[in-house]
């Protein structure tokens, strides 16, 4: 249960996970950035750790045509995700919203698709506040703020990155 949202050039998660076996609620990071600072990635659906993140980090970069997409907007492509790629990275009980400063793209059970900069992607239980919120002109911070007193299943505290503060990845 959660919120993950790109808009504005913006990526954005709440910190709030619910376990759906026995209503515990603990928070922790949803949005994760690689140390050198070229991706980063927001993930909602069962909780991703520290560890996690670290694997999804690997898994993208060592595979060459996402490593590309990621680099170089241009790229037309057909691209599917390989089984090993999404075994590391689990969709199928997450899914991501990865970022570069040239690409934007969600990643879940049903492989992975475009968004495309001027476009609003939403993911998890306060998907439709949120979109209202910033169709009616909120900034990033009301939004996450209505949604978490829309319902019990997000926190209004959040984590967000530009595509500005990102640096760029070169494929080498």
């Amino acid at each position: 249960m959660t919120i993950i949202a790109y808009t504005k050039n913006t990526l954005v998660a709440d910190r709030m996970f619910i376990n759906d076996e026995n209503n515990f609620v603990s928070y922790g990071k949803k949005l994760f950035v690689n140390p050198s600072k070229t991706i980063a990635f927001a993930v909602s659906g069962s909780e991703i750790l520290e560890e996690d993140a670290k694997i999804v980090f690997g898994a993208v970069l060592k595979d060459v045509g996402l490593r590309e997409l990621l680099a170089d907007k241009t790229v037309t492509k057909e691209f599917t995700l390989s089984d090993r790629l999404q075994m590391s990275i689990d969709t199928n009980t997450r899914k991501y919203i990865f970022m570069s400063k040239k690409a934007i793209f969600k990643v879940d059970d049903s492989g992975l698709y475009d968004i495309g900069y001027n476009n609003i992607y939403t993911s998890g239980t306060g998907s439709t506040s949120f979109q209202a919120a910033i169709h009616v002109g909120k900034s990033i911070k009301e939004a996450m703020e209505i949604t978490s007193r829309m319902g019990l299943f997000c926190s209004p505290e959040y984590d967000s990155i530009t595509q500005r503060e990102l640096k760029l990845l070169k494929v080498v």
